[in-house]
């Protein structure tokens, strides 16, 4: 315990509440909270302390584990929505088998990757509870099957489809004219999802890439003024999630934002803003 108490004060920590910082120590890690909570607060005062630290983890936990559940939300409905089109617009019926061979509706899949895609596609199945009944995988209808499906599979799959398509599955989600940057942008979010999901620090992730196409459906259809190349974080992940739901997300992430301490809420300031 005084080792413990004697490296925190090292790496530069006034030590408030002894017992609950060695509680969150031993729970999440010295590494964790240090290395990595704490190199952002050093970023932006000279004098940290624990309480800070501890502010700031459990903002951030909360925060992650509220977004992730709307990026969840958004990756269902679009998995129904991207389904649903497809057979609609392909005139299939709710029991259809994806097949390129027998179905001209997918031939086209064929020339556009399909033959690396069709591993992923079955890939999961087996481990999806909800298709434990069907014997033979490969007759399981597309509407079922998709279910397994992980995010980067179901991108995948909009994006071998026919522009129609696609122009049908961005319109639910209000972009309809510009389907290629909705897809672009989901492929962004997946980003913020697998960050939460391999527990980085969410609070000043950035995403790099596809930063032009985010950006873009954010100027034009929020009224925003980012810069083309200007990295996508955690306030734009919202944002455009608000847009695509229809719901208010920042309302709920304010009510967690009052709860912080003074510092925590100016670090959320800067690094996000």
């Amino acid at each position: 315990m005084e080792k413990t108490l004697k490296s925190i004060k090292e790496n530069g920590f006034k030590v408030k509440n002894k017992k609950k910082t060695l509680a969150y120590i031993e729970k999440y890690g010295a590494f964790r909270l240090l290395e990595g909570y704490g190199a952002i607060l050093k970023k932006y005062t000279n004098k940290p302390n624990t309480k800070q630290l501890i502010s700031l983890f459990e903002f951030d936990t909360t925060l992650s584990a509220l977004i992730s559940k709307y990026v969840l939300d958004f990756e269902k409905m679009l998995n129904n929505v991207a389904i649903q089109t497809v057979l609609q617009i392909e005139d299939l019926d709710q029991d259809y088998v994806l097949d390129i061979v027998k179905n001209p509706a997918h031939s086209n899949l064929r020339n556009k990757g399909y033959a690396t895609f069709i591993n992923d596609v079955y890939g999961m199945s087996d481990k999806c509870v909800l298709l434990n009944k069907y014997q033979d995988k490969s007759q399981i209808p597309l509407r079922a099957l998709s279910i397994s499906w992980t995010f980067h599979t179901l991108l995948a799959f909009i994006g071998l489809q026919s522009e129609e398509v696609k122009k049908a599955i961005s319109s639910k989600f209000r972009v309809s004219d510009r389907y290629d940057d909705f897809v672009s942008a989901c492929h962004t979010i997946r980003k913020f999802r697998n960050t939460i999901s391999h527990n980085s620090i969410f609070i000043s992730t950035t995403i790099d890439s596809s930063c032009s196409e985010f950006n873009y459906l954010l100027n034009r259809f929020l009224n925003k003024n980012y810069p083309s190349d200007s990295p996508i974080n955690v306030i734009k992940l919202i944002e455009l999630l608000e847009y695509f739901l229809d719901i208010n997300l920042k309302k709920e992430v304010l009510k967690h934002f009052k709860k912080s301490d003074k510092l925590t809420k100016t670090l959320l300031t800067r690094i996000c803003i």
